[in-house]
C-alpha cells in the first residue's frame, strides 16, 4: 500500500485544501466528488492545480506531513487540522505568548525598568538546560526542550529548586526588600536566551526553603501565585546578549 499527500491551489498559487490518500486516485477522486463541500466548490468554480508528494513509507509519516502542511499553509477548505504535535508552532513558549518572540529582545535597560515598577533590587535569575535531574527518591525535574516545552508545573518544579543560596540568605531575611522579587528562569546560551517563566518570589519568606537532603547548601526558592509563569509580562521574551546576564557554573546570577 502506498501513502501519498496532495495539494490543491489556485491560479494565484494560493493553497486552497492538502488532502491524504493511499494512492494517487485518492487526490484525483475529488474531480468527480468530494465529500467536502467547500473543495467541491473550489473544483466547479475554480481552476485548481493538483500537486502530490509520495509515497511515503507509512500512512503515519503521510498524515504528519499533511499536517504540517496544512498548519503553515492554512488551507481554506481544510476542516481536519490533525495532531497537534505534527503542526507547526512557536518554539519554546505557549501560544498565548507567541508574538512576543519577535518583540526586540530585552534590554539591560528593559529589565531595570521591571525591577523599578517592582520596586526590586534585583532579579534572581536562574539557567534551565536540556538536561533531567532526577533525585535519589526517583522523581525527575526535566529539563527545558524548546520543541516539546514541559507542562508550567513541571517548568515551576524545575525552576525554583536546588540552588546555592545559603550565601545570601542571612542578609535577605534580615531585609527583605533587598532581596530579589522575582525569579526569572531562562533557556538558551548568550544571544539566544529567552526567558520561560517569571515568578514573584515571596520576600517575607527566605527563611523557610527548604535544603536538599543531600546538602545544606542548596535552597528551593520561596515564591508567590503568577498566572502563567508571567510576572512583568516577561515570559516569552528574547534577551539581549548586552544584557549582560552573566551566570555562574551552577546556573545562577543576581541580575544586576
Amino acid at each position: 500500500m502506498s501513502h501519498f499527500v496532495y495539494l490543491y491551489r489556485d491560479q494565484s498559487g494560493k493553497a486552497r485544501y492538502v488532502g491524504y490518500g493511499e494512492s494517487s486516485q485518492r487526490a484525483l477522486s475529488h474531480m468527480a466528488r468530494s465529500h467536502n463541500f467547500a473543495l467541491e466548490s473550489l473544483l466547479r468554480n475554480e481552476k485548481l492545480k493538483l500537486e502530490i508528494a509520495g509515497p511515503f513509507e507509512s500512512r503515519e509519516s503521510a498524515m504528519a506531513v499533511e499536517t504540517a502542511l496544512i498548519s503553515a499553509l492554512q488551507p481554506d477548505a481544510n476542516i481536519a487540522r490533525g495532531e497537534e504535535l505534527h503542526r507547526f508552532r512557536p518554539i519554546g513558549v505557549p501560544m498565548q505568548f507567541a508574538q512576543r518572540f519577535n518583540l526586540p529582545p530585552l534590554t539591560r535597560n528593559d529589565l531595570l525598568k521591571c525591577l523599578k515598577k517592582h520596586q526590586s533590587p534585583s532579579f534572581l535569575c536562574v539557567l534551565i538546560k536540556n538536561v533531567d535531574f532526577e533525585g535519589k527518591d526517583g522523581t525527575v525535574r526535566r529539563g527545558y526542550e524548546p520543541a516539546n516545552p514541559p507542562s508550567d508545573p513541571e517548568i515551576m518544579e524545575r525552576a525554583v529548586r536546588w540552588w546555592r543560596l545559603r550565601w545570601k540568605l542571612e542578609d535577605w531575611n534580615q531585609n527583605p526588600k533587598q532581596s530579589p522579587a522575582i525569579l526569572l528562569a531562562v533557556h538558551g546560551k548568550p544571544g539566544a536566551q529567552f526567558v520561560i517563566a517569571s515568578v514573584m518570589t515571596d520576600r517575607e519568606n527566605w527563611h523557610v526553603p527548604l535544603a536538599t537532603k543531600e546538602t545544606e547548601s542548596y535552597f528551593e526558592v520561596p515564591t508567590l501565585p503568577t498566572p502563567n509563569l508571567d510576572a512583568g509580562a516577561l515570559r516569552g521574551r528574547r534577551i539581549n546578549r548586552e544584557a549582560g546576564l552573566k551566570f555562574n557554573q551552577g546556573g545562577l546570577v543576581i541580575f544586576p
